[in-house]
C-alpha cells in the first residue's frame, strides 16, 4: 500500500534559523497522525512544504508515491487547512464553498450541500463570512478541507475555535474519513487531545522530531510512582533502598518506581512499618500527558 506522504530528511531554514530539520514523517492510508508541538516548533512550516507552499531547504516530500510537484492533480485528492480560517469576507458561506469547490474541479451543486450538512453550517448558508462566529468560521474552514472527500488531509490547529461539543464532533469526523481509507495529519500543541484519536504520535520541538509511537503505545510512555512521605523520610529511603526498591527523595517526598512497588505497595508499608518509619501516606500517581510532553521535550514541569 502506498504511503499517501513520505517525507525524508526536511528541513527549512529562514535565514541563520532552522525552522525544521532532518524530519522524517509518513502518513498511511487509514491512518490519523497527532503532530504535537509547542507553538512555533515547526508544524505549520512542516505542513506548508507538505502542501508545496514553500519550498524545503533540506529533505525529499513525495505525495501519493511521486515527488512533490511532479504531478499538480494530486492536490484535487488533498484537504487542508493551514494557520487561521481564511475565507473571503464579503462573501456567503456558501460562496465560499463553492468558489473552492470551483478551484478543485468539482461541481459545487453536489459537494458544497454534503460539507455544509456535516459541518452544521445549512443555517449560515447565506451569511457573510465576516459575520460567522469565530467556531462557524472555524467550520466553513474545515468544510473547505473536507470537499470532495480527500484522501489525504493536513489540518493545523482543526479545532481552534470550536466548542466542546464541535471537537466531539470534529474527532468523530477524522475517523470515518480514516476508516474510509484516507490519511490525516493534525497539528495541535494539545497531545491530550490528539491522544483521544491519533494512531500515531510525532512530538516535535525546536524543529525536530524528538519522538514518535503509535498511539496504542501512548500508555507505555506514561511514567507511574509510588509517592510516600513518613515520619523520618531519610531513614525510609535508605530501608527501601536497602531492600532493593527503586526509590529518590524528591522534593521532600519519597519517590518509587518499578514493578515491585507499583505492583505491591502494601509490602512496602508493611516493611516501612516492620523497620519503625510507617507511612503518612502513600499514593500511587500517573504522569499526565502533558507532564509527558513536556518531559518529552526536555522541559521542567512546575511543581
Amino acid at each position: 500500500m502506498t504511503d499517501l506522504v513520505n517525507a525524508r530528511g526536511l528541513g527549512k531554514r529562514f535565514r541563520d534559523v532552522w525552522a525544521v530539520r532532518d524530519l522524517d514523517l509518513v502518513l498511511e492510508p487509514g491512518t490519523i497522525f497527532g503532530f504535537v508541538g509547542l507553538n512555533g516548533a515547526g508544524k505549520t512550516t512542516t505542513i506548508r512544504m507538505l502542501l508545496g507552499m514553500i519550498r524545503p531547504t533540506t529533505g525529499s516530500v513525495s505525495l501519493f508515491g511521486k515527488p512533490l510537484g511532479a504531478d499538480p492533480s494530486v492536490f484535487q485528492r488533498v484537504g487542508a487547512l493551514v494557520e487561521q480560517a481564511a475565507a473571503y469576507p464579503l462573501l456567503t458561506a456558501e460562496e465560499n464553498l463553492r468558489h473552492a469547490a470551483l478551484l478543485k474541479g468539482l461541481d459545487p451543486s453536489r459537494a458544497v450541500p454534503e460539507v455544509m450538512e456535516e459541518l452544521g453550517l445549512l443555517p449560515y448558508a447565506r451569511v457573510q463570512a465576516r459575520h460567522l462566529s469565530q467556531g462557524n468560521r472555524q467550520r466553513l474552514a474545515l468544510a473547505k478541507a473536507f470537499l470532495g472527500d480527500p484522501r489525504l488531509l493536513l489540518l493545523d490547529e482543526p479545532g481552534n475555535g470550536l466548542d466542546p461539543a464541535g471537537i466531539v464532533e470534529l474527532r468523530a469526523m477524522l475517523r470515518k474519513r480514516a476508516d474510509e481509507g484516507a490519511a490525516v495529519l493534525v497539528s495541535s500543541h494539545m497531545l491530550d487531545e490528539l491522544s483521544r484519536v491519533a494512531d500515531h504520535i510525532g512530538i516535535i520541538h525546536r524543529g525536530r522530531m524528538v519522538a514518535q509511537f503509535s498511539g496504542k503505545e501512548l500508555d507505555t510512555q506514561v511514567t507511574r510512582s509510588l509517592v510516600i512521605t513518613t515520619v523520618d523520610d531519610g531513614r525510609a529511603l535508605a530501608v527501601l533502598r536497602s531492600a532493593g526498591y527503586e526509590a529518590v527523595l524528591d522534593h521532600g517526598r519519597i519517590v518509587c518506581t518499578g514493578e515491585a512497588a507499583l505492583g505491591a505497595p502494601e509490602r512496602i508499608a508493611a516493611l516501612l512499618v516492620h523497620e519503625g518509619v510507617p507511612p503518612r501516606t502513600m499514593e500511587l500517581r500517573q504522569e499526565s500527558l502533558e507532564a509527558l510532553f513536556m518531559r518529552l521535550i526536555g522541559q521542567e514541569v512546575p511543581v
